[in-house]
């Protein structure tokens, strides 16, 4: 039950993060390596990361911080090369094909921190 829920309130975080709080100016500049409003979003991801883990994780707060780090840094470089490699025309097959890429390596990488959390849980 411990991964169910932890998938479950995975994908709420993402929902948010991605759909609800992402701004324009996050989306426009996130193809901008290190820009500061672009890694805006990413540490978005990682303030809701670290507390979909924290019920999960507080008694590893090294574990805790490595998943959330590790969410990070692949979130970062997910979005950075969509945005600076992707097609950007929404009419194309290829543009849905990459986001599709995109949201399928962030599932990814929510089912390898679940797994780590079953492990020390």
């Amino acid at each position: 039950m411990t991964i169910i829920i932890c998938l479950i309130l995975f994908q709420i975080k993402h929902y948010l993060v991605d759909f609800h709080l992402q701004s324009q100016d996050q989306i426009r500049t996130k193809g901008t390596y290190g820009n500061i409003v672009g890694l805006g979003h990413t540490l978005e991801h990682t303030l809701g990361t670290t507390m979909v883990l924290l019920p999960f994780l507080w008694t590893h707060p090294v574990i805790l911080l490595a998943c959330s780090f590790f969410d990070t840094i692949v979130h970062y470089h997910v979005d950075y090369c969509k945005m600076r490699y992707g097609i950007k025309d929404i009419t194309q097959p290829k543009f849905w094909h990459q986001l599709g890429q995109d949201q399928l390596a962030h599932q990814l990488t929510y089912l390898i921190i679940a797994a780590i959390i079953v492990h020390f849980t």
